[in-house]
């Protein structure tokens, strides 16, 4: 049979390489892969059946013989798909090229990440193209040309002219979209845009341009030859002035209009103080003054004390800032704030002693040859540290940041501030590592770096699964040192083996006789004790029995959890308010206040066959039992009724035909 089978796998694998030829073939936009999909089937095996035999020197003990039978068999056909190749998408039908970057509005994909134009259009962005335009014209659509942004055609025919908005002016024209040009021999005016007539070479003073190359004077002058034109005052101009414009007369240059229209002369400087303008730019002191350096100085016949000056003829007084002290009446500097540190040098000018500065706030500080970092200067090469700092090392103006704590995995960059290192991150006043992927059944004791749990190792840099030192073969390590048999299988001291199952409900001795199990009200009823936990990778909604799991395990000795039907199945387990637990195959439900206030965990668990078997076969002997002892019991009461009646009956009769013959007499009476 066996051969039979690598005949048909043979045929199967030829006729669908030969179908991914075909299809490939016919449309190199569609792909074919070739995938392996499990199904079972039924193979005839031999299995080791446990029996008692009893020896005089051995007792009873357990043996094993060979028994055949139909087994389902885990097996593999290969299947053919077919999918868009790579660079198309859509169905196998009708797969379409894919650009990445798209393509313009005048173009279309064509093959993966190439662009095509459309008909009419061409070049590197797919522009129109139009066999001929004239001037100032551009291709619009495909062989269709129009005007360019500005331009117009008259009565839609001839080349392309520039529109102005406004009107131009005299003597202009349009030349360009919205720009208009004088015509030759004019040219724009600087004040208002307009075209003006232009003179070469240029008109001179008080005259203007009246046509192109034609100069004239204007209003109020007259030409005096060589094309100049002078202004005309009629009354004429006094001394020391001229007729500067038509009608008026200025003065002459280093004089200035007085009273009655005369000519003062004119010091542009100003004279200083005491003094009058003499003449054009000279000046001259007044009595009692003397001139020193273009100012007017009193002079006092005996000479001033130093920091003292002559304020008025033969009047002395001390400088700004000083003051007269001594009987000799000596002028010396005032400091208003006093002078710590240092001596009055100057008016409210401190020098500062050696070993000292003069600070912004105007004060004397001690001067440190080395900075003093996270301190102070508080004395000439003295530093002291600022409050939380303290020297570093043997250093005297190095001061470092105090953490009384310590900084573990980070650095003191203040006091009581730690700045973590990379990888890092503060937590709870302490730098924690930090690993960017959640660690499953591990805790984080580096960045990026997972520790699994004890009784867990490593499935993968942050997910951890739990370990058997054994080994778990025919089942799944679920806890740490605790293996889970697979279905059709059971745990045994030499770890999970195959079940040895039987027809009769004697099979149902497996059960331990600590399991809870209430045959008295349903016989079918198989306790939890023979259920065998397997973890549901979906949690699907056709999972038999929902057990909770708390930190020690499944809970074996609790009845299966009610999941809601509908609203009449209250309290009971809603599947909605649940998720799955990819990691673990748990149920984990939030606490709802109808089955559960706390958040719970569920494990899927099927009965194992042999002991479900038993169970159904053990209640189809109690319940023909129970039906064949009511019947029993039945007919038992009918016949001691019968029998009861069968014994009454003669009395009764006796005396009902006593009490007939009595009234006979009576009568005859």
């Amino acid at each position: 049979m066996t051969h039979k089978v690598d005949l048909w796998m043979g045929s199967v694998f030829i006729l669908g390489v030969g179908y991914i030829c075909a299809v490939q073939a016919y449309d190199p936009k569609v792909c074919v892969r070739v995938e392996s999909v499990p199904y079972t089937r039924s193979e005839y095996r031999m299995r080791q059946e446990p029996y008692q035999k009893h020896s005089f020197w051995r007792g009873w003990e357990t043996k094993y013989r060979p028994v055949y039978g139909w087994q389902d068999v885990v097996d593999y056909r290969s299947e053919t798909k077919q999918y868009c190749c790579d660079g198309y998408e859509g169905s196998i039908s009708n797969c379409k090229p894919v650009c990445v970057g798209g393509c313009s509005g005048n173009s279309y994909c064509t093959a993966p990440n190439i662009c095509s134009c459309k008909d009419g259009y061409g070049g590197a962005d797919c522009h129109p193209i139009c066999s001929s335009c004239g001037r100032n014209e551009f291709c619009l659509n495909p062989n269709r040309c129009a005007c360019n942004e500005g331009y117009q055609k008259i009565h839609d025919e001839g080349d392309c002219l520039p529109v102005c908005p406004e009107p131009c002016g005299n003597s202009s024209f349009c030349a360009a979209p919205g720009t208009c040009e004088c015509i030759v021999g004019y040219a724009k005016s600087a004040i208002n845009a307009s075209c003006q007539p232009v003179c070469s070479p240029e008109c001179g003073s008080n005259s203007f341009c009246h046509q192109p190359n034609v100069c004239a004077c204007e209003n109020g002058y007259q030409a005096e030859g060589e094309g100049s034109c002078d202004p005309i005052c009629d009354a004429g101009c006094g001394d020391h002035s001229q007729c500067v414009r038509p009608g008026v007369c200025e003065c002459e240059a280093g004089y200035a209009e007085g009273e009655v229209g005369s000519c003062l002369p004119i010091c542009p400087q100003g004279c200083p103080e005491h003094s009058s303008c003499l003449t054009p730019s000279v000046c001259i002191c007044d009595p009692g003054y003397t001139m020193k350096a273009d100012r007017c100085e009193p002079h006092c016949p005996q000479q001033c004390s130093d920091y003292a000056q002559c304020t008025a003829p033969n009047v002395c007084e001390c400088y700004p800032g000083y003051v007269a002290t001594g009987e000799d009446g000596k002028c010396e500097p005032k400091c208003s704030q006093g002078c710590a540190n240092g001596f009055c040098f100057s008016p409210e000018v401190c020098v500062c002693s050696i070993g000292y500065l003069m600070g912004p706030n105007q004060t004397c500080e001690p001067q440190c040859s080395l900075n003093c970092v996270h301190g102070e200067c508080t004395q000439p090469e003295t530093c002291s540290c600022m409050p939380g700092y303290r020297f570093q090392g043997s250093s005297q103006h190095i001061c470092e940041a105090v953490c009384e704590k310590g900084c573990e995995h980070g650095d003191c960059v203040a006091p009581e501030i730690c700045l973590c290192h990379v990888g890092y991150q503060p937590m709870e006043n302490v730098c924690q590592p930090v690993c960017e992927t959640s660690c499953v059944n591990s805790t984080c004791t580096g960045p990026d770096h997972c520790s699994c749990l004890e009784g867990y190792e490593h499935s993968s840099n942050s997910t951890c699964i739990p370990h058997c030192s054994k080994g778990c073969e025919h089942g799944d390590c679920l806890e740490p040192e605790v293996c889970t048999c697979r279905p059709g299988y059971e745990q045994t001291a030499e770890g999970c083996t195959l079940r040895i199952t039987s027809t009769t409900a004697s099979i149902s001795t497996p059960f331990d006789d600590s399991t809870p199990f209430d045959d008295s009200t349903n016989p079918a009823v198989v306790p939890f004790a023979g259920l065998l936990q397997l973890p549901v990778a979906n949690c699907s909604e056709d999972c038999p029995c929902w057990n909770e799991f708390d930190e020690l395990g499944p809970l074996t000795n609790a009845k299966c959890v009610k999941v809601c039907r509908d609203s009449h199945d209250k309290p009971c387990l809603d599947l909605s308010e649940c998720s799955c637990e990819l990691s673990t195959g748990q149920l984990v439900c939030e606490g709802s206040g109808d089955y559960s206030s706390e958040q719970a965990r569920y494990t899927c668990k099927t009965p194992k066959q042999g002991k479900i078997e038993a169970a159904k076969d053990s209640s189809k002997s109690w319940g023909w039992l129970r039906v064949v002892g009511w019947c029993i019991a039945v007919v038992s009461l009918v016949a001691i009724v019968v029998a009861i009646a069968v014994k009454l009956y003669p009395k009764y009769a006796s005396k009902r035909a006593y009490q007939v013959d009595e009234a006979i007499y009576e009568d005859t009476l």
